[in-house]
């Protein structure tokens, strides 16, 4: 779906809770205008509850977790030099010699490698 077309229902969602209407109705309305990019009936009424509860932004809140705050152009040029300098060199070398946690495994197709290499975090 869309993240346009997720916006604008919520947009809609929060003027026809502003108005009275039931959610039940809201999806009726919006099941008729979107077909199958309708939010699902619950997700609507989750909305539905966040305006009527005083919420005035459609948007998403900040979610918790840790932020990708390693993968720079500096950090990826010197992964480069290390994997060009050395073909054999080990993840876990690399972490140790950037100074980078290692986090998770994922393709690393931002530095154009086939081979697997993980997420990294700034160590402290």
């Amino acid at each position: 779906m869309d993240v346009d077309v997720q916006q604008e229902q919520k947009i809609i969602i929060k003027f026809l809770v502003t108005e009275g209407v039931e959610s039940a109705e809201i999806h009726r309305t919006l099941s008729a205008v979107f077909k199958s990019d309708t939010l699902s009936r619950s997700r609507g009424f989750e909305w539905g509850a966040h305006f009527h509860s005083g919420r005035q932004s459609v948007g998403d809140h900040d979610r918790a977790g840790a932020l990708h705050t390693a993968i720079t152009d500096q950090n990826i040029s010197q992964v480069e030099s290390c994997t060009v300098a050395d073909r054999r060199v080990t993840v876990r070398e690399i972490a140790n010699k950037m100074s980078l946690v290692l986090l998770i495994q994922s393709s690393m197709s931002i530095v154009n490698f086939s081979k697997y290499l993980p997420d990294w975090s700034q160590s402290n």
